[in-house]
């Protein structure tokens, strides 16, 4: 890099592609936690219980509206489901506006000469930009400008699409939200298990609290899921589904990390 004076100045900066991969991982698994973690409180949460741990002081300015336990336990779900998708999209967001970062400046580096201007030019406009773009955007951005994609962008942009229609629509699907035959299709991954007898003969499926046979060899894969919706319907998850959700988003930072170290690698773009 240059000085003002244009007298070569050599300018550190540390960066780690393994650091972004971990803080994403840990905001999601995070997450994931305070998921589970509020589920099977609601789940388990009696009326008695929630009659006991009432303010002292409770205002109501709509006298006759009165919630039932029960109602307010489903409410609470839905709102637990609301939350954690829509921030889990947030770190996905956020996540990518590290990569560019991190790919703005990795090619820069690869540039023998560098005004400071240039430089301070280059990272403000494209953090400037970028930040700005809504995440299918920032997806496309980093797949033309560095090569950076991933296999699994069709799930994340599912997912982002079911975010979108239960932040701004309260979960009712509309026409802004359903494709060409008039439906939402929400995909991600599951993890799935089958035994298989020590032969090779014998196969079955391995569910929740199974136990398997000694000498079976235990398989897994990640298998396509879908979830469809018609318009006007209200958008549901149950509590497998966010945590597949989740996790494809986790297997979408893994790799667009093994795509960050094949960018690092290249020459200046």
């Amino acid at each position: 890099m240059q000085g003002n004076n244009d007298s070569p100045v050599n300018l550190k900066i540390q960066l780690s592609s393994e650091r972004i991969l971990f803080n994403y991982q840990f905001e999601l698994q995070k997450l994931l936690k305070i998921f589970n973690f509020s589920n099977s409180i609601a789940i388990a949460q009696s009326e008695n219980a929630f009659q006991d741990i009432k303010p002292f002081l409770n205002i109501s300015p709509l006298k006759s509206l009165n919630f039932s336990f029960d109602e307010v336990k489903v409410a609470f779900i839905d709102w637990n489901i609301l939350n954690t998708i829509r921030d889990s999209i947030e770190y996905v967001s956020c996540f990518l506006e590290e990569v560019n970062f991190y790919c703005t400046i990795v090619n820069l580096s690869k540039r023998t000469n560098v005004t400071g201007k240039e430089f301070s030019e280059s990272i403000l406009k494209s953090r400037t930009a970028f930040n700005k773009a809504g995440l299918p955007d920032k997806i496309r951005y980093l797949h033309k400008k560095f090569d950076v994609h991933s296999s699994f962008d069709e799930y994340i942009l599912s997912i982002n699409k079911a975010r979108n229609c239960l932040v701004h629509r309260k979960g009712i699907v509309s026409k802004v939200d359903i494709d060409h035959e008039k439906k939402l299709m929400i995909k991600w991954n599951t993890l799935r298990f089958k035994a298989v007898s020590p032969d090779v003969k014998d196969m079955k499926y391995i569910e929740q609290n199974d136990i398997l046979s000694q000498g079976w060899k235990l398989e897994g894969w990640l298998e396509e899921t879908y979830k469809t919706f018609n318009l006007n319907d209200k958008i549901s998850f149950t509590h497998d589904e966010i945590s597949d959700t989740i996790m494809t988003l986790i297997q979408f930072g893994g790799s667009i990390f093994n795509s960050l170290l094949a960018f690092g690698s290249r020459k200046e773009e």
